[in-house]
């Protein structure tokens, strides 16, 4: 299974557990207000007995006083079949429990037969001393519909709680067995490699023995720098009698870039491997937490808590893009080029963004003349558009009342320069150098993030060959983008 898979498998065990847990929730909420509804229903049949115990004659027998509390008596129950859906009841005939909904039905019957009566009694049909016998037999059914509802209420809780405890823990613990079983693949993978890397490329033979230790990403990856350095070492040799000095160099220069590749893979796999179980942990650790919360009664914590499983997951959501982003970035090799209309794509990042910016009161305005267009790859391009775009939307300051992002481009000596450029809170002199680098991040308090997104851009400029810089404005930053458009 390649990486990519693996980490989609971890998304879908963290997004099954936080599905469980939102669930019970809901379900344990769900039990205490039919307790609640319960307590209402004791209430009101105490005082129809208060109000029974009072009413000795006709004379002092209110009719309409006796229809509200009948009426009252008859509301719990009804509220209570309106929250019970069609799995619920699936749930507690499994469970056998399913004697509270028939007491839910019962006490309606109840009283509307006792509202009969009253009707009876209103209309002369009916003598006082009938009409409160029929009343007391309803309050002596009404008391013992409410003695009885209980105990089915109270084992299905019970059993939704003691059934999710373990499956919750049980998923956790799995997913973070995974997680370190997918860390000591990607180890031992990282170190296969590295032993490839390092020494001579003898045969076929070397490879295919690799692709039963490492992972497919992986070992596309090492096939194509295997590729790449038999091509610089026929290439030297055919060189070697007229300039050994020239082939001492390529040698170096090929071995530079093996060792850059082999140190981003491993700090790829370290960074990786803690960013991803860093949010699992906190998902674990809270929904533990949402749980006891949830058997002492402290339903307002477990609203704090289920919000913060919320952004673990919504982080490992966007962690997961980001690095599925940087592998098509490393190996979507084939796209062609194409003639591409430059106001078209901005126009294309602006709609999409149009939500992103609006919410952070930020304006996008499309600068670039009718007719500009140049050769790339345009779905290359658009991402990098994208990730600046969004970058200046993310990092927009909120002391300014006009927020904006602006792209301009103009035309020198046949390069189309590209110019993303906002008033935001700035990039400091001494980070531009490790902006684009792998994991880096600025304004961590301002904006969460990977960590991957300029990186991601400068390495699509590199394979158009193009290339990025970044300067300070007087207020906010200016990306610049170099083309080649001759």
């Amino acid at each position: 299974m390649s990486i990519s898979k693996k980490l989609l498998f971890i998304v879908f065990l963290t997004v099954l557990e936080v599905s469980i847990t939102l669930w019970a929730a809901f379900q344990l909420s769900k039990g205490a207000n039919f307790h609640r509804l319960n307590f209402l229903h004791l209430k009101y049949n105490t005082e129809f007995a208060d109000f029974l115990n009072k009413s000795d004659d006709p004379v002092s027998f209110d009719s309409k006083k006796a229809l509200e509390i009948i009426l009252q008596i008859k509301k719990q129950p009804e509220d209570c079949l309106r929250q019970v859906g069609l799995f619920d009841r699936k749930l507690m005939d499994f469970i056998g429990t399913s004697t509270a909904i028939d007491l839910c039905f019962k006490d309606i019957s109840d009283a509307n037969q006792a509202l009969v009566a009253l009707d009876l009694f209103s209309k002369k049909r009916l003598d006082f001393n009938d009409l409160t016998t029929k009343l007391r037999t309803a309050l002596l059914k009404f008391n013992e519909n409410s003695a009885k509802f209980e105990g089915p209420i109270d084992d299905t809780v019970r059993f939704i709680f003691n059934t999710l405890i373990p499956l919750v823990v049980f998923i956790s613990l799995f997913n973070i067995l995974f997680i370190s079983l997918l860390a000591h693949s990607i180890s031992a993978s990282i170190r296969s490699a590295s032993s490839l890397l390092r020494g001579p490329w003898e045969s076929q033979r070397s490879l295919s023995g690799l692709r039963k230790k490492v992972s497919p990403d992986l070992f596309e990856l090492i096939d194509s720098a295997s590729v790449l350095n038999e091509t610089v070492q026929k290439a030297v040799q055919s060189k070697l009698e007229k300039k050994v000095a020239d082939r001492t160099s390529e040698l170096e220069h090929s071995n530079t870039r093996l060792e850059v590749a082999n140190n981003e893979l491993s700090n790829f796999s370290y960074r990786t491997s803690h960013d991803l179980i860093q949010p699992l942990k906190s998902i674990e650790n809270l929904s533990r937490v949402t749980l006891q919360d949830m058997a002492e009664g402290e339903m307002g914590d477990v609203s704090d808590n289920l919000g913060r499983i919320g952004k673990s997951a919504a982080r490992l959501s966007a962690l997961v893009a980001d690095i599925l982003n940087l592998a098509k970035s490393e190996f979507d090799t084939d796209a062609l080029g194409e003639d591409i209309d430059l106001r078209a794509v901005v126009e294309d990042v602006k709609m999409a963004l149009q939500h992103s910016a609006m919410e952070a009161s930020v304006r996008i305005e499309n600068n670039i003349m009718q007719g500009t267009r140049f050769w790339g790859q345009k779905v290359r391009f658009l991402q990098v558009l994208d990730n600046l775009v969004s970058n200046g939307i993310k990092y927009s300051d909120e002391q300014k009342s006009d927020r904006f992002v602006k792209i301009d481009s103009e035309q020198k000596k046949g390069t189309l320069i590209v110019s993303v450029r906002d008033n935001g809170i700035g990039i400091e002199g001494s980070e531009k150098e490790d902006i684009f680098k792998m994991f880096s991040r600025l304004h961590a308090n301002k904006a969460g993030g990977s960590g991957l997104g300029l990186y991601i851009v400068k390495k699509h400029l590199d394979f158009m060959g193009a290339k990025v810089e970044v300067q300070k404005a007087l207020s906010g930053s200016v990306f610049r983008i170099f083309l080649q458009n001759e």
